[in-house]
């Protein structure tokens, strides 16, 4: 019945909070680490999808709320003013941004784009090439269409009396009436607060991310060893059997995670997902392919090194339970001997 009893609580628990832990520790090394989200964002196809419409939707709702440009025309007026050069400057910003908020020195995040220096270049000749370039994108009014919004500034199509031209300085004209409210920043997602969105955490004495993850690894860790240590003093009659017994329960989830980890990290895997990323039929895909090799390697890296460290921690225990039940021999001839 004990064995029985012990073994379910091994499923149940054991098992999964071994696995919790070594999840967590081998994942802790990456996922903090400002190069891995350098990596990932270093890709001009991730750019290029914004620049095809993510951008004109987040400047028609923010920037361009009462105009509701069309967004193709949008797109190619955007290009004069960002290229993928200019959005990987900013993902740096974005990734410094990050790391700050991981290691506690923001308490705030987001993804967002500074529009400071576009507010800028638009009051100049790239507002003009903006301008021309928006125009000649604009589709014609239908017979019952206003050229401009009620609410709005510019045009959103082209009258039936106006030239692409007249349109074009018509736009030239009204884009700084039109940016008069506009926002310093443009966000690409909703804001990140650790003082309100996880409020419940007060009593964590300046909490943050790293620490929060750290205080959780060590938590699970020292569950683990305890619920570890209960089982095997439930399981072992004896020192000896109680070492062997956590040596082999430590065992499983090491095999699991240096298997996982081999595969996730072998050449055959990475070259086999960069073929899916080659062959994908849109550039976010092929981005988005990328960036899921960058991060099975570094997963695969992670589960390795942690398998093989709880397998070297297994290891030990059993060579101390080899060690312990040779002393009790040792010491039960010693007593025979004696007593003959």
């Amino acid at each position: 019945m004990r064995r029985f009893f012990t073994l379910l609580i091994w499923f149940g628990l054991f098992f999964p909070l071994a696995l919790s832990a070594m999840i967590m520790s081998s994942m802790r090394p990456w996922i903090l680490d400002r190069a891995f989200y350098e990596g990932v964002v270093n890709d001009d196809r991730v750019y290029d999808v914004l620049l095809n419409g993510e951008l004109a939707n987040q400047f028609n709702q923010q920037i361009f709320a009462a105009d509701q440009l069309p967004v193709a025309a949008l797109n190619s007026a955007l290009r004069q003013l960002m290229t993928p050069n200019d959005l990987r400057t900013q993902s740096a910003y974005v990734v410094n941004e990050l790391v700050d908020f991981i290691q506690g020195r923001a308490s705030k995040f987001d993804i967002s784009i500074d529009l400071a220096s576009v507010k800028t270049a638009l009051s100049g000749a790239a507002g003009q090439r903006f301008a021309a370039t928006l125009a000649a994108s604009l589709p014609f009014c239908q017979s019952d269409q206003t050229s401009i919004a009620p609410a709005g500034t510019l045009p959103r199509c082209i009258s039936s009396h106006m030239s692409i031209a007249a349109t074009a300085a018509q736009i030239a004209h009204a884009l700084p009436a039109a940016l008069t409210n506009a926002p310093d920043r443009l966000l690409l997602s909703n804001t990140l607060d650790l003082q309100t969105d996880l409020s419940s955490l007060d009593w964590f004495l300046g909490v943050t991310v790293r620490s929060g993850l750290d205080m959780a690894i060590v938590m699970v860790i020292l569950l683990t060893v305890l619920v570890g240590i209960l089982l095997s003093y439930l399981r072992g009659s004896d020192l000896y059997g109680s070492l062997r017994w956590l040596s082999k329960s430590l065992f499983v989830p090491a095999s699991i995670f240096l298997l996982v980890g081999m595969i996730l990290a072998n050449p055959l895997v990475a070259n086999a997902l960069q073929s899916t990323a080659i062959q994908a039929s849109d550039a976010f895909s092929q981005a988005l392919a990328n960036m899921t090799v960058l991060i099975v390697q570094r997963a695969g890296s992670g589960l390795l090194l942690t398998g093989a460290l709880t397998g070297v921690i297994a290891l030990v225990l059993f060579m101390l339970s080899w060690r312990t039940d040779t002393n009790e021999r040792s010491a039960v001839k010693m007593v025979q001997v004696q007593i003959n």
